[in-house]
């Protein structure tokens, strides 16, 4: 009656073991393939943040030759009135607009949670069975899965990082970009209204 019962929790030890194979390797993939997903983020964020630089340099260029346009136009004098009456109303600005804006702290995870740090020589695990390679698969398994954890909780910083910024920029983008809009359209009908028909 023992032999069977020892047989029996023998059986249920190595399922139990073998599951936990399994779900180790499980563990480590989904953690492998979220880390590759963060990577890719942060790539894709950094394109991001780049375009809105370009469209940035782009809306001042713009605001220059607005007023380059301006100054040129000045000097048809058109209407006769041009220089000295049309165009002092036109007020063209080609500096960026940039406001500084306060960051609000409580809503911002500044810091992730700290993994626990085993002695590298301590296994993670118990063992339970002796010179079982599937209890070692698992302890290393669990090891690789706390590694890539600690990476994916520095990309999460940099993602927050990166998408703080893009965020602080996107309004002072969008302001400079209805700055110039305005202007492009006040230069247009000032254009339309000195301009003989």
């Amino acid at each position: 009656m023992a032999t069977r019962e020892l047989a029996a929790i023998e059986h249920d030890i190595d399922v139990t073991t073998d599951k936990s194979v399994a779900a180790t390797r499980n563990i480590l993939n989904t953690a492998i393939d979220t880390k590759q997903l963060g990577i890719k983020t942060v790539t894709k964020l950094v394109k991001q943040g780049e375009q809105l630089e370009n469209i940035a340099n782009t809306v001042e260029i713009i605001g220059v030759d607005i007023k380059h346009s301006r100054q040129e136009a000045s000097k048809l004098d058109l209407c006769g009135c041009w220089c000295r009456c049309c165009c002092q109303g036109l007020n063209v600005s080609s500096k960026p607009v940039r406001t500084a804006r306060s960051r609000p702290s409580e809503t911002v995870v500044n810091r992730q949670p700290v993994a626990f740090k085993n002695d590298p020589q301590d296994p993670i695990i118990k063992f339970v069975l002796d010179n079982d390679d599937r209890e070692v698969e698992i302890d290393q398994n669990l090891r690789e899965t706390g590694k890539i954890l600690d990476d994916l909780s520095e990309l999460a910083i940099g993602i927050g990082d990166e998408l703080d910024r893009q965020n602080e920029y996107i309004p002072e983008l969008t302001e400079q970009a209805t700055k110039t809009s305005n202007d492009i359209e006040a230069a247009t009908a000032h254009l339309k209204k000195c301009t003989p028909v």
